[in-house]
């Protein structure tokens, strides 16, 4: 199976779809190989990969103030050529808002462990996709 493409076609959707997707590849389960019949870690698992890039996100571009003019923030990273991971937060309350970082990774990361395939929630005003 390959690897996801995950998260871009919903991403930059203007209506609101929460709950899992469907129609983006599924999370690589490739990351264990069998050695002696033990499972061995072969590689970091593409959720694995994931909860660091949403860190990363949340880290340097995502969390903090989201103003009238700023209200979508995104963040897009490539592993290898044809896996990407796309992370976007949208505030969809009435005038300014926040967002912390550790709300940020936790709210990002429930989406990631949460579905197969990448999801989108709204929650406290914020739309993590």
């Amino acid at each position: 199976m390959h690897p996801p493409t995950l998260l871009t076609l919903l991403a930059s959707a203007l209506t609101v779809h929460a709950g899992c997707f469907s129609s983006t590849g599924t999370w690589d389960s490739s990351d264990i190989v069998s050695f002696s019949g033990k499972g061995v870690r072969s590689e970091e698992s593409d959720k694995e990969t994931a909860r660091n890039f949403a860190a990363i996100a949340c880290d340097t571009l995502v969390a903090g103030d989201f103003s009238q003019e700023a209200k979508t923030k995104s963040y897009c990273a490539t592993k290898k050529e044809g896996l990407k991971y796309d992370f976007s937060v949208t505030w969809t309350g009435e005038g300014e808002g926040f967002l912390d970082d550790e709300t940020c990774k936790s709210r990002l990361n429930d989406e990631i462990n949460a579905c197969t395939a990448g999801g989108s929630r709204e929650r406290d005003g914020f739309v993590f996709v």
